[in-house]
């Protein structure tokens, strides 16, 4: 009988791995089916001396010679058998020494802040890990905003797979839990860990790890998934940030158990990332400033002319093209951070009045504000009972207010908030 065990692509000196072809051929040694094993080499036959010698008296016992084409051994002989004991001990010897080498590489690559290396491409990276593809950089920020605004990554799924944007492992369809892996991949934000220590790499990150941070609280807490809690901010879109130079938007966060908004400074928002405020008392306090507003003018609407709103419109159009690829430019690694952040102030500087003139235009063409009580305790009361939809309280804020601008904090104490606040009124 002539029989070939074979244990392709399975390593003899890993503990954990089964390995089937040696399995049958130690039963088949057993029963007789043959008279003579030949193998390659001494170190492809077993793990250990010890696993070796138990293989050598296993086929000793059972009347099997052991010949090894590239270490001359013959185990039908004393002298065979001597130096099967003798190699054993060194192939054992010489597996644990490159056991500690790749160790040893790759507690030096880590070190140094390099990706671990192997395994499939990153999503984001090109082979390598080191330089980031513009396009697959682009739509990883774009999920994260949309995870940020309190959309599932089904949604995101779904749509990437209708949008036909391939995988880096040459998959055919997106599944959320892929999306969720790339958005949460410490390499995309800059890191990459070692023995359970984060460490900070040398390739450039996509997205920065306090924004993976707040991606790990969206995916993970289901009251925020369930509830889209970007989306329920009442001053989503109208809040900005105060603090000279800046002006970005601020977005409504989570820290702990503090509802607030911030100022972020992350792939997306060029913003200082230094401006926080207390969401519920900011609402509250433009609640007060707007319900006053409507009592002392009952018979208020956005009205006037503001020009050619098409032509206003397509001007901010393409502002916001050149902001996208500017982004793109940064992900690429084409352009430093400080470059990208001078360069989104001064974009943003031309696009945020065109923004608001586009904005007042609109009121202008369809007024917003539904049909409401002129004194301030009815007021009050509709914006405060139950059956006043959340998208209504919008509706009045848009048309009434450009934006509302917070300021960083002078002092701590009572006032504070009503100090910080700044409302932009559009009337």
């Amino acid at each position: 009988m002539v029989e070939v065990y074979s244990d392709i692509g399975l390593s003899a000196s890993k503990k954990e791995v089964i390995r089937p072809g040696y399995l049958q051929m130690i039963k088949d040694a057993r029963a007789g089916a043959f008279d003579v094993l030949i193998i390659w080499k001494l170190d492809r036959l077993g793990r250990s001396v010890i696993e070796l010698a138990r293989v050598a008296e296993i086929l000793q016992r059972h009347h099997v010679a052991l010949v090894s084409v590239n270490d001359s051994i013959d185990t039908s002989s004393p002298g065979g058998r001597f130096v099967f004991t003798v190699l054993s001990a060194l192939a054992q010897m010489e597996s644990e020494q490159i056991s500690m080498r790749v160790t040893a590489a790759n507690a030096y690559r880590a070190a140094q802040g390099k990706p671990q290396g192997g395994g499939t491409r990153t999503f984001g990276y090109a082979t390598g890990g080191m330089e980031v593809i513009p396009e697959e950089a682009a739509l990883i920020l774009e999920a994260a905003e949309r995870v940020l605004a309190g959309e599932g990554t089904t949604a995101i799924a779904r749509d990437w797979n209708a949008r036909r944007v391939p995988l880096s492992h040459g998959g055919k369809k997106w599944y959320p839990a892929r999306i969720g892996s790339i958005l949460l991949n410490r390499h995309v934000s800059g890191q990459r860990v070692y023995r359970d220590t984060v460490m900070e790499g040398t390739w450039p990150a996509i997205i920065t790890p306090e924004l993976r941070e707040e991606i790990l609280l969206s995916v993970s807490d289901p009251d925020h998934r369930r509830k889209g809690h970007y989306r329920k901010a009442l001053l989503n879109g109208l809040i900005v940030c105060g603090r000279e130079g800046c002006g970005a938007k601020m977005v409504r966060m989570r820290r702990g158990d503090e509802d607030r908004y911030g100022c972020r400074n992350d792939g997306f928002t060029p913003g200082c990332g230094k401006t926080f405020i207390t969401g519920d008392r900011v609402d509250a306090e433009v609640r007060d400033r707007v319900l006053l507003l409507l009592s002392e003018s009952p018979g208020l609407r956005t009205a006037g002319d503001h020009g050619d709103l098409a032509d206003l419109q397509a001007q901010v159009a393409v502002l916001r093209d050149r902001r996208i690829l500017l982004t793109r430019e940064f992900a690429a690694g084409r352009i430093d951070p400080d470059e990208w952040a001078a360069a989104r102030r001064e974009l943003s500087s031309t696009l945020e009045p065109l923004e608001l003139q586009v904005l007042a235009a609109e009121r202008a063409v369809r007024p917003d504000l539904p049909d409401l009580p002129t004194d301030l305790p009815g007021l009050e009361a509709w914006w405060d009972s139950e059956d006043t939809p959340l998208d209504e309280k919008r509706a009045l804020l848009r048309a009434l207010i450009l934006k509302v601008e917070i300021t960083p904090p002078v002092r701590r104490g009572a006032g504070a908030v009503e100090e910080r606040v700044r409302v932009h009124w559009a009337v």
